[in-house]
This record gives structure tokens, C-alpha cells and sequence, in this order.
């Protein structure tokens, strides 16, 4: 696409193009959800600005703090030349509180870049850090510093309604743009199923529960740990596949489950499921994309109450199913065989999703708003 500097090199900074950078916190090669929304909001922009999006190299999720010390003047640099070097009107910091946002809000008030308009786009901090294994510190300075961030932005993108009623306490320049998707590349492939099914060596009878990673990160290391604590209370007919890097450790020792790692024909692998399980623990801030794209593929999901506490419009039973995570296993045993009622809720989840949660939605409405803001 015009004007938007791809990633294929896993550098900080992209190469030279005027209009606006993208800040992501994120690291391209894991394809996480910060970079995939951040590419997401960068393939809109690039139809009518040139658009550069700078990555943190070497970001992993089990990084230390000795490691984010010795990266992070690195880091600083190459964000500090991307800034300096490229004719950029508008800095649109992705989930970057820190030191894309910082610093860049440093280079205008110093009136270096003081033309530059601030957007912040990010799901509002989840309120159980230390549940999360933060330290009390970042416990303490991290929701000051997103107090802070939010009230000095030119334009803050929130995600969801419940995230927009708390930033609008500290800037009244808000714009919802929920998590959205390509409608267009979330199509069924029923011509995959079979071939998917075969790969794996799943038999003609067996119900395939599919769980979406990356597995090595806080938030869904509880789907691994969901399975392994109850692979022996599902029904023998139910297999499960984990699509999505795992790491050694996070593995569970069971012929009924399989591993696919990173796979690129992620469609095709979604289109083969009968059901998507997201047995979530904390709640979200924004619509989860392993969600969204199932119900677009038209997949049922099987969620908890946290998995959708950011999700507006669903309804329990008719859109998905939604228990909590004790009655998850007895209900996926008993409703994953009713397969008039797994068709209806996978068609009436298709047809939410794409009302909702499609780019085609939101793409002009994200024109308008950064369009007016840069003038």
C-alpha cells in the first residue's frame, strides 16, 4: 500500500517517508495484537498520508528489566532520529506511553517538532496489575503516567465505550474506534477444513476446540493452564488446537491436544474449528482480536464474562456463549454436539462482528478525525 513503510526489516526505525509515524510497542517478528491493530491503523492512514511506523527491537514478554535498561538508549535513538529525520506532522503513539510518547512530547514542548499534533491510541491500563506480576512501583507511577499522557495528547483513540468515559476525564478530544478487523480477509474457508483436519490427524467424528496465542504472555498462559487442569473432563471426541507460539514450558503432554506454532494460513486454520475457547482471567479494555476474527469467520466462542467486558452489543447464547470459567468445560461438553445451535450462534456472531468490529466501519471515521486534527 502507498505510503506505509512495511516491517520485513525487525529495525526500530523504518525507512524516510513525511506525514506520520507510528510508535508501537510492540515487536514485529511476534505479530502481537499491539502490531497487528498498530499495521491495522497504519494501512488506513497510508491512503492519504505517508506513513512510517517505528518498533521496539528485541521487546518480548518475558523481557527483564536489565534488558529494557541496556535496550533502552538504543531505543531512545532510534526513536529520537525517526522523529528528527522525517518530515512528520503527526505522531501517533500505539499503545506507547513511554518513551514514544515522552519524547515526543518532549521534542514539541522544546519546539523542535512544535507543529506536531500527539495522537494516543490504546486500551485504557487493566486495573489488576499486581495480579498481572507487577512490581509496586510500576503499580504506583503507571496509572499517573497514563493520567498524564491522556491529558496532554491533541487526540486520544479510545477503544471502547467504558474507555472513553475514563479518558474523557482528562481530554475532551476522544474518538471511539473499537478494535476492529479486515472483514475482507476473515472469510470461512470451508475448502480448508478438510485438508486442516487431515494435516493434524483429526478424525471425521472428533469436535476441534481451537485456543489462539501467543501462549508466552501473561494474559494467555491461563488458556494452557485452563486446558491442562481440565483435559481429562472434556469428552473424549474433543480435541484441541493451539495455534500461536508456545513456549517449552507452557506445553501441555496430552495426544488429544496439538501445537501448530506460528502458522500463516491462520484463516484456514480458524475456518477447521468447530469452536474457539477463550477462558480469560482478566478483564480486557478492548475487544479481543482472537474474538472478533473467530466470530467473523463464523466460529462459535466459548468465553468468560472478563473475555467480553469490553465488548458492546453481545448477547449470551444468541452471539456466543459466555460462562464463567468454572462451568466452561461442562458447557462445552454439552453444547459443542448441539449443531443447530453451534451453526445459529456462529452466523449470528458473523453477522455482530462484521456490524461492528469490520475496518469499513471505522476507516473513515479515523480519516476525519486525524485529517482534522493536522489540518
Amino acid at each position: 500500500m502507498e505510503g506505509l513503510a512495511e516491517d520485513s526489516n525487525p529495525k526500530m526505525a523504518t525507512k524516510a517517508h513525511s506525514g506520520i509515524l507510528i510508535t508501537v510497542t510492540g515487536n514485529p517478528l511476534r505479530n502481537d495484537a499491539d502490531v497487528i491493530r498498530a499495521r491495522r491503523i497504519a494501512g488506513i492512514l497510508g491512503k492519504r498520508w505517508k506513513v512510517s511506523m517505528v518498533f521496539y527491537e528485541g521487546l518480548t514478554p518475558n523481557i527483564s528489566r536489565l534488558q529494557v535498561l541496556l535496550l533502552s538508549p538504543r531505543w531512545l535513538h532510534d526513536l529520537a532520529c525517526a522523529i528528527l529525520k522525517h518530515n512528520i506532522v503527526c505522531i501517533y503513539c500505539y499503545n506507547d506511553r513511554y518513551l514514544g510518547f515522552l519524547l515526543s512530547y518532549i521534542f514539541k514542548k522544546i519546539k523542535i517538532k512544535r507543529t506536531c499534533k500527539i495522537v494516543f491510541d490504546a486500551p485504557a491500563m487493566p486495573k489488576q496489575l499486581k495480579e498481572l506480576g507487577r512490581g509496586r512501583l510500576y503499580i504506583k507511577l503507571a496509572p499517573r503516567l497514563e493520567r498524564f499522557v491522556v491529558s496532554h495528547a491533541d487526540l486520544v483513540i479510545a477503544q471502547s465505550k467504558r474507555d472513553s468515559e475514563y479518558f474523557r476525564q482528562y481530554n475532551k478530544n476522544i474518538q471511539l474506534i473499537p478494535n476492529f478487523i479486515d472483514g475482507a480477509k476473515f472469510r470461512k474457508r470451508q475448502d480448508a477444513r478438510d485438508y486442516i483436519r487431515r494435516k493434524y490427524n483429526f478424525g471425521p467424528d472428533d469436535k476441534i476446540v481451537g485456543l489462539i496465542g501467543p501462549f508466552d504472555t501473561v494474559f494467555n498462559r491461563s488458556s494452557i493452564k485452563f486446558v491442562a487442569d481440565n483435559i481429562d473432563r472434556f469428552d473424549p471426541k474433543i480435541k484441541f488446537l493451539l495455534i500461536g507460539i508456545c513456549g517449552e514450558k507452557e506445553s501441555i503432554r496430552s495426544d488429544r491436544v496439538v501445537y501448530t506454532g506460528y502458522v500463516k494460513d491462520y484463516v484456514e486454520h480458524l475456518s477447521s474449528l468447530n469452536a474457539v475457547v477463550v477462558p480469560r482471567r482478566f478483564a480486557t479494555s478492548a475487544a479481543l482480536n482472537k474474538i472478533v476474527e473467530s466470530m467473523l469467520v463464523g466460529i462459535p466462542v466459548f468465553t468468560t464474562p472478563a473475555g467480553v467486558s469490553d465488548m458492546d452489543n453481545v448477547s449470551a447464547g444468541k452471539d456466543l456463549f459466555i460462562f464463567e470459567e468454572n462451568k466452561l468445560v461442562e458447557k462445552i461438553n454439552k453444547l459443542i454436539f448441539d449443531d443447530e445451535l453451534m451453526r445459529n450462534v456462529g452466523m449470528n456472531g458473523y453477522l455482530l462482528a462484521k456490524k461492528y468490529y469490520t475496518k469499513e466501519e471505522y476507516a473513515t471515521k479515523l480519516l476525519e478525525k486525524v485529517g482534522d486534527l493536522i489540518g
